[in-house]
């Protein structure tokens, strides 16, 4: 619901992002603030990074509240933040500090990151993710990635290694 109210409140795409904030409705601002655990307070900033993306691409994103188990590996599963109306890719939304922009040259993005596009793309089904990113709430990055099976069925591998010793009990090494 606050997504839907959030995405209604702003019209103008040069509008500096604050100024968009500080229109949220307040049932969303008691919502995300009073009663939401702080974990999922980043997640506030998500629908006008969604927005973003949408402004520049001329796509309608569908938030994407739900997760998913992949067909063949029940222990694979995964939650998205958005996908575009169509079914044919995801958005990651992150918003993260200014100071870890640098981590972000080129096509060049945390290790971590990569892993969860690949990890989400792998249960979706799909070989097109986008990363969306806002620095510091003032500079917004775009990278798209396509997701190869190889990458997948590496990804497949090492998390049932991974899932193995977790049901047997034994631990990886340090």
């Amino acid at each position: 619901a606050c997504g839907t109210a959030f995405r209604a409140h702003f019209h103008e795409p040069e509008e500096p992002i604050f100024c968009r904030l500080q229109r949220m409705p307040q049932f969303c601002v008691r919502n995300f603030v009073e009663f939401v655990p702080c974990a999922r307070r980043v997640n506030a900033i998500a629908p006008v990074i969604a927005q973003i993306f949408e402004e520049q691409h001329g796509a309608y994103l569908r938030e994407a509240d739900y997760s998913l188990v992949h067909p063949k590996h029940s222990w694979l599963q995964s939650h998205f933040d958005y996908c575009v109306d169509t079914g044919e890719y995801l958005v990651e939304c992150k918003n993260y500090n200014a100071s870890v922009r640098s981590k972000f040259e080129g096509t060049s993005i945390p290790a971590a990151d990569m892993a969860q596009l690949v990890h989400e793309a792998t249960v979706f089904g799909t070989d097109k993710v986008y990363l969306a990113v806002l620095f510091g709430g003032q500079e917004f990055f775009l990278q798209d990635f396509h997701i190869t099976e190889d990458m997948k069925l590496e990804l497949i591998k090492q998390m049932a290694e991974v899932w193995a010793r977790v049901l047997t009990k034994d631990p990886l090494p340090p």
